[in-house]
C-alpha cells in the first residue's frame, strides 16, 4: 500500500497529522505552531522531511527549522516561516498565504501559485515561478535558469543575478530584476520600468528593504498573438491489425454470465467494467434527475474526476485539479497524472504522496499515469509505492501505433509489477469499443482510462451499457466466463506490420514472423 512508505515518509506524515490536530486550537488562540523545536524550545532541526504543511487554512501560523524536502506548504492560505533550506516545489499552488524561507530553495518554487506572497532570502534553483497565475514572489541571491517559465500572471521581484532563459515561454505577468540578466529569448521583452510601473511594483511590497530601485529592468511577454496549439488528429483504427482467437473448444451459451469486474486496491474497489471514464465534475455522475436505470448504472461504476468525487471515484491529481486536492478524503483514491505536474523524481513523488496521504484519515488507493514512452519509469515508481494501478498514456505518443506499445508495456510489467498488487493499464486517446477492451485485456492492459465525447448522465450510462454488451459478446465467443482468463494466447496479428511491431502470432500462420531479432 502506498501509505506504507519509508521511515522519512512516516515521519513526515506523522508531523502533518500532529499539526492538523493542533491547527484549530492554534488559530483560535492566534498561536504559532513550531516544527523543529521541542516543547521547551530546544532546537531539533528537521532532516529532509517533505510534503509538510499542505493547504494551511487562513489564520494558521507555522514556523519550521532545518532542511526540508519537496512540496512544502502546498496550496496554503496561512503563514509559514522556515529557517533553513527547502527542496523543490516550495510554496507550490499557493493560494493566499505568506511563505518565508530564510535559506535556499530547490527548483519549481512557487509553481502554479494563484496568490499570496513567497519570500526567499538566499536564492533558488531553476524554474522559479513556473506556471505562476498570480501573487508575488520576492527573492534575493542567485537564481537558476528559466525564471518565470510559462508564467501567466503575477509578479516576481529579484534582487540578484539570474541565469539563462529568463521569462521562457511567459504568457503574462511581470519579472522585475535588480541585478544582472541575460537577454531573454523570443516572445519576451526586457526594458526599464516606467515611473508608474515602479510606483505600482513598490506599492505591492510591504517591506521597505525589498523596494525596487529606479534602474531595475523588467521582463514582460511580447505583444504578439499566441500560436494556437494544433489539435491532435484522432487515431485511425487504433486497434487495427489485432484480432482475437479462441483457445476453448466452444463458445458460451447466449445467456451465459460473463464477469467483467476488476478489483482495485487493498479495500478493494470494484469496477463493474475495467474502465475509469474521465469526466470533469463528479456532480454529473450523481444523476439526481435521471431515469432510474441511468442513475443505477452510474452509481455502480467508478469514474476518474477532476473535482467533486463520489466515494467510489478516483480523483485526478494534476495542475488543473489543485483546488480539488483537498477533497481526496471523499474519494476512493487518486490517479497522479505526471503529464499535468512539474517534472518529478523519486523524492518529489514521495513528497507528493506524503501531502496527499496527510489529508486523509486512511491512506487512499493510488494509481500513477504517465507517458507511454516512459513506461519503465512509471511502472517502477508505481511498484516501489505499492500502487493499485499504473496507466501508460498513449496520447503522449500519437506517432506510435498501439500494437507497437503492447510489447513495451508487457516486458516492463512482467519485469516490474506484482499483478496481485498493481494492475497495468492504459489511458486511451479515443473512446473504446467493447472489442477494444477485450483486445487490450488480452495484451495485459486490463484497465483503461478514456474521456467520453458526451459527459451527460444519459450518454455516459449508454456508453457503459454498450461497452458491457460488446465485451460480453466477445468474451462469450472466446468461451471465457471472466476477463481474468484473457491472455496473450487470445491475441493474433492480422497484418504484417502489426506482427512485426508486436511479436504476436500471425492469424493463420499461428506463429510469430521470423525476423533478425530472433
Amino acid at each position: 500500500m502506498a501509505g506504507e512508505g519509508t521511515p522519512l515518509m512516516e515521519r513526515s506524515i506523522g508531523i502533518n497529522r500532529q499539526l492538523a490536530g493542533a491547527l484549530e486550537t492554534a488559530i483560535e488562540r492566534n498561536a504559532i505552531l513550531r516544527i523543529g523545536w521541542t516543547a521547551d524550545g530546544t532546537e531539533v532541526p528537521k532532516e529532509g522531511e517533505s510534503g509538510l504543511c499542505p493547504f494551511l487554512p487562513e489564520g494558521a501560523r507555522v514556523r519550521s527549522l532545518g532542511l526540508l524536502g519537496p512540496w512544502v506548504s502546498t496550496g496554503s492560505s496561512g503563514s509559514f516561516d522556515h529557517r533553513g533550506d527547502a527542496g523543490s516545489m516550495f510554496g507550490a499552488a499557493l493560494r493566499d498565504g505568506r511563505l518565508l524561507c530564510e535559506g535556499h530553495v530547490g527548483p519549481m518554487a512557487g509553481w502554479s501559485m494563484r496568490g499570496g506572497t513567497i519570500v526567499i532570502e538566499d536564492g533558488c534553483d531553476d524554474d522559479l515561478g513556473a506556471s505562476m497565475h498570480g501573487g508575488l514572489i520576492l527573492i534575493r541571491g542567485k537564481l537558476g535558469r528559466r525564471v518565470g517559465n510559462a508564467m501567466r500572471g503575477g509578479l516576481i521581484v529579484i534582487h540578484g543575478d539570474v541565469d539563462h532563459d529568463p521569462g521562457s515561454g511567459m504568457l503574462g505577468g511581470m519579472i522585475v530584476i535588480d541585478g544582472r540578466c541575460p537577454a531573454p529569448g523570443p516572445g519576451v521583452t526586457m526594458r526599464p520600468l516606467s515611473a508608474d510601473e515602479l510606483k505600482d511594483v513598490n506599492a505591492k511590497i510591504e517591506d521597505p528593504s525589498w523596494q525596487v530601485p529606479a534602474d531595475a529592468v523588467c521582463l514582460v511577454p511580447s505583444l504578439i498573438e499566441d500560436e494556437q496549439k494544433k489539435q491532435q488528429a484522432p487515431r485511425e483504427e487504433p486497434m487495427g491489425g489485432l484480432g482475437l482467437m479462441p483457445t476453448t473448444p466452444s463458445c458460451l451459451l447466449e445467456g451465459g454470465s460473463v464477469d467483467t469486474t476488476v478489483l482495485l486496491g487493498p479495500a478493494p474497489l470494484a469496477l463493474p467494467l475495467p474502465v475509469l471514464p474521465h469526466v470533469n465534475n463528479g456532480e454529473r455522475l450523481r444523476a439526481k434527475r435521471s431515469k432510474e436505470d441511468v442513475a443505477q448504472t452510474l452509481a455502480e461504476q467508478p469514474f476518474l474526476v477532476d473535482e467533486a468525487p463520489r466515494p467510489i471515484d478516483m480523483l485526478r491529481i494534476g495542475e488543473g485539479t489543485v483546488q480539488a486536492w483537498t477533497s481526496l478524503g471523499s474519494a476512493a483514491g487518486a490517479v497522479i497524472d505526471l503529464g499535468d505536474l512539474p517534472p518529478m523524481d523519486p523524492a518529489s513523488l514521495e513528497a507528493l504522496l506524503v501531502l496527499l496521504i496527510s489529508m486523509c484519515e486512511e491512506p487512499p488507493a493510488f494509481a500513477l499515469m504517465g507517458d507511454a514512452g516512459r513506461v519503465n519509469h512509471i511502472h517502477r515508481w508505481a511498484a516501489e509505492h505499492g500502487m493499485c494501478a499504473v496507466f501508460m498514456d498513449v496520447g503522449k505518443r500519437p506517432d506510435l501505433p498501439v500494437p507497437a506499445m503492447l510489447p513495451l508495456a508487457g516486458r516492463s510489467s512482467n519485469a516490474t509489477l506484482d499483478p496481485e498488487i498493481t494492475r497495468s493499464g492504459i489511458k486511451l486517446d479515443w473512446t473504446p469499443s467493447g472489442r477494444d477492451l477485450v483486445l487490450l485485456g488480452a495484451g495485459g492492459l486490463g484497465l483503461a482510462i478514456f474521456q467520453p465525447v458526451d459527459d451527460g448522465p444519459a450518454a455516459l450510462a449508454a456508453t457503459l451499457r454498450q461497452l458491457r454488451k460488446g465485451m460480453t459478446t466477445h468474451l462469450r465467443d472466446l468461451g471465457l466466463q471472466s476477463i481474468d482468463a484473457l491472455g496473450r494466447a487470445h491475441l493474433r496479428a492480422t497484418t504484417l506490420d502489426a506482427a512485426l511491431m508486436s511479436g504476436l502470432r500471425v492469424a493463420g500462420f499461428e506463429r510469430p514472423l521470423p525476423d533478425w531479432t530472433r
